[in-house]
């Protein structure tokens, strides 16, 4: 929604709320502020991008964020804290050897977020209703496109003719139709702009599998309140992403995950009822402001 928000306002609300979820993760943020182990990029010539990365001789994580003044700075934040909070509390076994499990590490940031939406009506106020609206349409979003990529990169490396651009542009074409064009893939050529199809293939999965997790987490919070929600949350942050993969995790938390079906409709019909619902609140304020 690009809702202002002064970046020297982020590790204030982070300070505020964190303690609230756990000690473990306050003493990770107090370990960021007092070593100065973030970086907010605003230059001309700076990276527009975010990314937490560990400083490996020291065994010190490090947040890199590009701000532009806006709501997503702080859910940014959020999102990388997440990382940063597992590499400090999963620290690495060797400074030799440093691999997680990306699936298990991309919950941990979009978990974080879902906790923190709890948090919206004190951080944004008359803007809180269509930010968490929006965090779940990104939510399910995510879940749709990353099970749609995740299958048209499977029909093409099991393609049989040759592999032309045209080809590869149909399939895609047909695969978005198949998951009613949630892209604009008429002309099939947007996947391009997904590097992960030529890096890391079938990597894209993963952000459907981690993003279900993550809103399992936002159903036990719907349900069951925020306690609910940040114990689960925090059970599932105390299994190293070094030791464990995501499948074995969500079994060990009890948890149901990106092939339990029954679950997938569950968080589906809640999600998209309270997207309608919240944009529903922002709707009704915003009239009776004016």
């Amino acid at each position: 929604m690009n809702i202002p928000f002064d970046s020297e306002d982020i590790i204030p609300t982070l300070e505020k709320y964190m303690p609230e979820i756990s000690r473990e993760m306050d003493e990770a943020l107090r370990n960021m502020t007092e070593k100065g182990m973030y970086y907010y990029a605003d230059g001309e010539y700076c990276s527009n991008e975010a990314y937490t990365t560990m400083l490996d001789m020291y065994v010190q994580p490090f947040i890199y964020c590009a701000v532009s003044g806006d709501d997503y700075d702080l859910s940014c934040m959020i999102h990388e804290f997440g990382h940063y909070s597992n590499f400090y509390i999963n620290e690495p076994a060797s400074i030799l050897f440093f691999g997680d499990d990306y699936d298990m590490c991309e919950v941990h940031s979009t978990g974080l977020e879902m906790l923190f939406s709890d948090y919206y009506d004190e951080i944004f106020g008359e803007n809180a209703s269509a930010l968490r609206a929006e965090l779940l349409t990104n939510a399910l979003y995510t879940i749709i496109t990353g099970c749609m990529y995740d299958e048209a990169q499977q029909r093409i490396y099991a393609y049989e003719g040759e592999l032309t651009a045209d080809a590869v542009n149909e399939i895609f074409r047909t695969t978005a139709e198949e998951y009613d064009n949630i892209y604009s893939f008429d002309e099939g050529y947007a996947w391009v702009a997904i590097p992960h199809t030529f890096l890391s293939p079938f990597y894209y999965i993963s952000y459907a599998a981690a993003q279900t997790a993550s809103l399992e987490i936002w159903l036990e919070q719907e349900i069951y309140g925020q306690e609910a929600a940040i114990e689960m949350y925090l059970d599932f942050m105390s299994y190293n992403p070094e030791t464990y993969t995501l499948t074995e995790v969500t079994e060990l938390c009890e948890m149901g995950g990106l092939y339990d079906d029954g679950l997938l409709c569950e968080i589906a019909e809640h999600a998209t009822n309270k997207i309608y619902e919240l944009y529903d609140e922002h709707l009704a304020y915003n009239e009776n402001a004016a």
